[in-house]
């Protein structure tokens, strides 16, 4: 099943308006994604991000796992 560019828009604009994200530069940067056609064709959407060369993981405030992380490799920034 291809997932298309309007799909993955689509599904930004409802994870933003359904849920509160923990961290307010993790909605900053889903917004910049959801208007950027180029990067959109890039990105994933996993429910697992173990072992992907590069990731975001991303929380909304009703979980208390981590707010936003990003992976590249072997490194990782918390946020």
């Amino acid at each position: 099943m291809m997932i298309t560019v309007n799909d993955k828009k689509d599904f930004i604009k409802w994870f933003l308006s359904s849920y509160t994200l923990a961290k307010k530069e993790a909605a900053w940067l889903l917004t910049y994604i959801a208007s950027n056609d180029k990067i959109l064709e890039k990105v994933h959407f996993v429910e697992d991000i173990h072992d992907l060369p590069k990731s975001l993981f991303i929380s909304s405030e009703c979980v208390t796992l981590t707010p936003f992380k990003f992976y590249k490799k072997i490194v990782s920034l918390l946020m």
